[in-house]
């Protein structure tokens, strides 16, 4: 399935594949200049791909945290993107990240000579993006009495781009953070408590910080060396060392990253992929981290919610994942135990390394990031 296929009546095939185009490089760009703002300066983001698409005024206001945030929801929009029916954006930052893929995607194909698809991309910015209310981001302040700009510029205020547009939809609970209105793990409150449900939101924003860790210039990355000391080298299996590449971490924080939206979802979103359940295992490992910091520094436990480390997501993993064979990917006994007979009478899913990013089918539910998997959900 092409990427912008819910939105055909207004691309063409060669505009779609322009789409695709833009929303890897512009993920590309998110992790690879990510060294050019660890040294945070105001104006460091605006030199950077992402940064090119931001209203330059606010630069002041644009911090490493920002970044990431808004890089959240350029992941996001992109596989909101790839689904076969339209899923409405959540926020004022998912409309811009929106209106940067589309920007992009149509630079390089007027770059490549064709002006047809012109009125296409400009129908997706007026229809789906709600170009004119992105547009207004743009406009200074007003130049006018000093309580007109100051209203102007609140109602412009960053932390108003990450939050809900509405109710109904939510946004990405790293970029949101606690404006999102719906909680994470909300389509699952029958298996999590609400402490269980804070430390899930907890685990998260810790995860991808983490993960941001490992982009910085001074790790290194090399395959199968400095990235066994990394974040991704804690939390995916060590057999496989060799082949985790700096592309393969890219991949793989897009799938933690898609994880956790699902995770905010107010009805379950199923997991696409092995690279996904292992993204949600990592996610829910340093939930459970957090878990144990914060008993261990609480004077004394209180409540009838009070659980241990233990005890904590047990009823919901049973129900979150359809089954756990991916943990067999962590103990080296069991290589190849998919391709046994055993595997093969209980129709395990191919636990190779590289069918980890193949989604498990065709079913539209199924549809893995484009980013991590081509265009063949």
């Amino acid at each position: 399935m092409a990427i912008g296929q819910g939105y055909r009546r207004w691309l063409t095939p060669r505009a779609q594949e322009a789409l695709a185009t833009s929303c890897n490089a512009l993920i590309d760009a998110f992790f690879d200049e990510w060294k050019l703002v660890e040294n945070w300066k105001p104006e460091s983001i605006l030199s950077t791909r992402l940064g090119k698409h931001l209203p330059p005024h606010f630069s002041a206001d644009y911090t490493p945290h920002f970044y990431k945030r808004f890089g959240a929801c350029v992941v996001t929009v992109a596989w909101k993107l790839a689904q076969p029916k339209p899923r409405p954006l959540a926020s004022r930052a998912e409309q811009l990240a929106a209106a940067a893929i589309v920007e992009e995607a149509r630079a390089m194909f007027m770059g490549a000579g064709g002006d047809e698809a012109a009125g296409a991309f400009q129908a997706l910015l007026d229809g789906y993006v709600e170009y004119s209310s992105v547009r207004s981001l743009f406009d200074p302040p007003d130049a006018g009495s000093e309580s007109g700009a100051g209203k102007h510029r609140a109602s412009l205020a960053l932390e108003q781009w990450f939050q809900p547009i509405s109710g109904k939809y939510a946004a990405h609970p790293y970029a949101s953070g606690d404006t999102n209105v719906l909680r994470v793990g909300q389509a699952y409150k029958k298996y999590l408590l609400p402490s269980e449900q804070e430390t899930l939101d907890a685990g998260i924003a810790v995860l991808i910080d983490e993960l941001f860790a490992d982009f910085a210039p001074k790790v290194g990355l090399r395959a199968g060396e400095n990235i066994a000391l990394t974040t991704l080298g804690e939390h995916l299996p060590l057999h496989y060392l060799p082949k985790y590449t700096p592309v393969f971490l890219k991949r793989f924080a897009v799938c933690i990253m898609t994880v956790a939206w699902k995770l905010a979802q107010p009805r379950h979103v199923p997991l696409s992929s092995v690279a996904e359940e292992l993204a949600a295992h990592a996610i829910l490992t340093q939930a459970e981290a957090c878990l144990a910091l914060e008993l261990e520094s609480a004077e004394e436990d209180e409540g009838d919610e009070e659980i241990t480390v233990e005890q904590a997501f047990e009823d919901f993993r049973e129900d979150y994942f359809e089954d756990e064979d991916f943990l067999f990917l962590f103990d080296n006994s069991y290589d190849g135990v998919e391709t046994s007979p055993v595997g093969q009478r209980l129709h395990m899913t191919s636990l190779a390394f590289a069918d980890w990013f193949r989604p498990f089918s065709a079913d539209p539910a199924r549809i893995a990031h484009p980013y991590v998997f081509g265009l063949e959900a």
